[in-house]
């Protein structure tokens, strides 16, 4: 989510508008509060994770985007 020129969620939105754009995004932060996974995804992303996670969190994650 952070990056150095530009936020991840200004950087979802841009992606976003690209017509035929179809890639997931995921989000990946150390935000772990509550409610951030509400955020992220109302912010346009597909996934999200809060490190440190595990092996088996991201197999979970990725198998429920790409079986979708």
């Amino acid at each position: 989510v952070r990056m150095p020129v530009v936020t991840g969620d200004r950087l979802v939105k841009q992606l976003k508008k690209i017509e035929g754009f179809d890639t997931p995004i995921i989000a990946i932060t150390a935000d772990a509060m509550s409610d951030s996974h509400e955020k992220y995804m109302k912010a346009g992303f597909d996934g999200y994770l809060a490190k440190p996670f595990s092996r088996e969190e991201i197999a979970k994650l990725l198998s429920s985007i790409f079986d979708k």
